[in-house]
């Protein structure tokens, strides 16, 4: 069988043949603009114009270059890539001090004609491109480079040398301290640009703790200040203060240097999103609780539609999506192996909705790509579905589903886009049992936590008999779980809200989390080895009501807490990717977690394939019952190791552009086997098993299944 995930030199060496055979294609494109710091022209400056590479903090290729006039002003004259798809472009300036350099992402398409490279442009690359710079190599997966540059260009204006209008306005603007964060970052270049004798004292205060390398450049301390947010916090917020050209800023120093921005879609939209997922391009998608309301006093029954947002922030065509069943969605969203969109409809309303218009809370609904639904008006209900929360995927496409409220978990078969699903199983845990979270291992099985009874379990993919546990009780942390999520070491991590209690309305079961108070004293995440034997029960500031759970590329843990405003992030199980004084199941710091008041109440959270962290706002910080869905999600721009995606079982790095898929995997696992085999017989007469792109699923494309799994 072949296997796609090998890295060789020589696949870099042959697409960096073709890239610059296709570069040497096209002549004649001119890249123009404007080098300024404190305000004024940075003359004399060397720019250098990059298009980024397709491995981690290397390979970017220069382009052309100029030198700046005495007012700043430069042209570059390039040969352009005519076939570099998803490839960012990006300028680098170093001033006649070699301390100064200065950055600006272009992106991709639709590039600014004249191009403000600044304190604002560098702050804004040294924080989207967090996880793929390196000096002035930009590189790594083309898709995740691709998208932070997108982002980028919601911080920074290239036209104006402004900030960018969405943090100049609400939700942003003037709600939240994203804006003056951003510019008091802005600021400390600019103090060390007004007087060069700061820049040693920058540089110090940007070297990384443990012994970490003091930066030579204004660039490089931008890119330490966001790998280490919580160092030197306060000397770099009086810093700031030595040149504020750049307003309004923080008043007082913050609990860490953290860049987030707050999208809510197309405004009247978001109404308590529980979780987030992202496809293979990086685009987000949300259950959504409730029916927007503007007025949270309105009378608000369960949500029927399903957030999409692109990497910045817009809707996707057709967005949001609606029909199949979707009502009173909670937790549960996944993507299978067909790319398609899997939504659990708990049945969620405000506690004034009419009786007769309240969700059944007994379905699942399926979405195409484009959102068009496969589910029936009332979506799927085989297999005995009750208040279902976690939806996920396992690795052949089978779909597992956690049945709140009557103590079951079903698993369907995986099955063609368009048909009717086909029940594998129904195992029953007890009557009094509240399965709510489930995550698949590398070998197809999963773990479940069940919220009542304070236990995790795990269970069989082929049929759904136990094969471990219940764990819980006294040692194991195990109180009132949420989350649970499987590493790429096979640890199993759970996150303990020690307070939540799940209800199930359709048994007149009810909770207002809107009294309730953290119990810190019990809420922790819990680490179990494979065998689930408790390997650590942790706590720290940043584990408050922790709620969603999450795994980064480096197999590290980020939670998210329904109390607090802030997002915990724990060293994974792995000792050697712990930073210099860490110990797996430790904080890294900031030690409190990573706050932000753009937060409300966070259920879910998820980690793109550009390193953010998105944390969903589920509910209103001081909830109105009759409409407690918050009203957007945050996103914590660079801090985490970037993740494959869909996410389907542990969590993977995404480090390089992958080589392109074989042939014949249609599952994208990597092989050509069985499963691709089955899909392509099931599609005959369809679009859905196409391989060889003739727009037909035909005895073609079996042949090439066929050959590719025969060699």
């Amino acid at each position: 069988m072949l296997k796609s995930r090998a890295k060789t030199g020589s696949s870099w060496l042959i697409s960096s043949i073709g890239f610059l055979a296709s570069v040497s294609a096209a002549h004649g494109a001119t890249q123009s603009g404007q080098v300024r710091g404190d305000n004024g022209p940075v003359p004399d400056a060397t720019v250098r114009l990059f298009a980024a590479g397709d491995t981690v903090a290397s390979g970017a290729m220069e382009l052309g270059s100029a030198t700046a006039g005495r007012d700043g002003n430069f042209t570059i004259t390039y040969d352009a890539p005519p076939n570099g798809e998803n490839i960012v472009l990006y300028l680098i300036a170093d001033g006649v001090d070699p301390s100064l350099r200065l950055a600006a992402l272009l992106g991709v398409d639709d590039l600014p004609e004249n191009a403000i490279i600044n304190e604002l442009s560098t702050v804004a690359t040294a924080f989207t491109m967090a996880q793929f710079i390196d000096g002035d190599q930009i590189g790594g997966n083309r898709i995740g480079v691709r998208n932070g540059a997108l982002i980028a260009q919601n911080f920074a204006n290239l036209e104006t040398g402004q900030a960018a209008r969405m943090m100049t306005v609400p939700p942003n603007g003037p709600r939240t301290l994203s804006l003056a964060t951003y510019n008091s970052m802005s600021n400390m270049l600019a103090s060390a640009i007004a007087s060069p004798t700061m820049y040693e004292l920058l540089f110090d205060l940007a070297t990384p703790p443990f012994g970490g390398e003091e930066p030579t450049d204004t660039l490089q301390a931008m890119v330490n200040i966001a790998h280490n947010p919580g160092h030197n916090v306060e000397p770099l917020w009086m810093f700031s203060l030595g040149n504020p050209i750049n307003l309004p800023t923080l008043e007082e120093s913050p609990e860490a240097w953290l860049l987030t921005i707050k999208y809510v879609g197309n405004f009247i939209e978001f109404d308590g999103p529980g979780n987030v997922v992202f496809d293979a391009e990086g685009n987000a998608y949300f259950p959504n609780n409730y029916v927007f309301r503007r007025n949270h006093a309105l009378v608000s029954c369960g949500g029927q539609q399903v957030i999409a947002l692109t990497p910045d922030g817009r809707d996707l065509p057709n967005a949001p999506y609606s029909g199949g069943g979707v009502d009173g969605a909670g937790f549960g969203v996944t993507l299978d192996t067909w790319g398609t969109l899997w939504i659990a409809n708990f049945g969620f309303f405000g506690n004034s909705c009419p009786e007769d218009e309240r969700p059944p809370a007994n379905s699942v609904s399926r979405f195409s790509s484009d959102g068009t639904p496969y589910s029936p008006i009332q979506g799927y209900t085989l297999g005995g579905i009750s208040s279902p929360q976690a939806i996920v995927s396992d690795q052949s496409g089978n779909i597992w589903i956690a049945n709140t409220c009557n103590g079951t978990v079903t698993q369907y078969l995986s099955s063609v886009p368009g048909d009717e699903p086909e029940l594998g199983w129904i195992h029953t845990i007890d009557p009094d049992a509240k399965p709510f979270a489930i995550w698949v291992d590398d070998a197809g099985d999963a773990w479940v936590s069940d919220n009542f009874n304070e236990t995790i379990f795990k269970l069989s993919g082929a049929d759904g008999s136990r094969l471990l546990g219940p764990f819980g009780g006294e040692g194991t942390g195990i109180h009132q779980p949420m989350g649970i999520v499987v590493d790429q070491m096979g640890n199993i991590w759970v996150s303990n809200s020690a307070i939540i209690h799940v209800p199930c309305a359709t048994a007149g079961d009810t909770q207002d989390y809107g009294d309730l108070e953290p119990d810190l004293v019990n809420a922790s995440v819990t680490q179990f080895a494979p065998d689930g034997t408790v390997i650590g029960v942790h706590q720290n500031p940043g584990i408050v009501v922790p709620w969603g759970i999450a795994v980064d590329g480096d197999g590290h843990i980020w939670v998210g807490n329904f109390f607090g405003q802030r997002v915990g992030r724990l060293c994974g199980s792995d000792p050697a990717k712990c930073p210099p004084g860490t110990s797996p199941g430790d904080p890294i710091g900031p030690a409190a977690g990573y706050p932000s008041d753009g937060l409300q109440r966070t259920t879910g959270l998820g980690i793109d394939l550009s390193g953010n962290v998105w944390a969903t706002n589920n509910w209103l910080i001081d909830a109105v019952q009759t409409n407690p869905g918050g009203d957007g999600v945050v996103l914590f721009i660079g801090v985490a190791a970037p993740v494959v995606a869909p996410l389907i079982g542990p969590a993977q790095p995404f480090e390089e552009t992958p080589a392109a898929a074989i042939a014949g995997d249609l599952n994208g696992d990597g092989l050509v086997d069985r499963i691709d085999f089955s899909r392509v017989l099931a599609c005959v007469g369809s679009e859905c098993g196409d391989v060889n792109g003739d727009g037909a699923t035909d005895a073609l494309d079996l042949a090439i299944v066929l050959g590719a799994w025969t060699e």
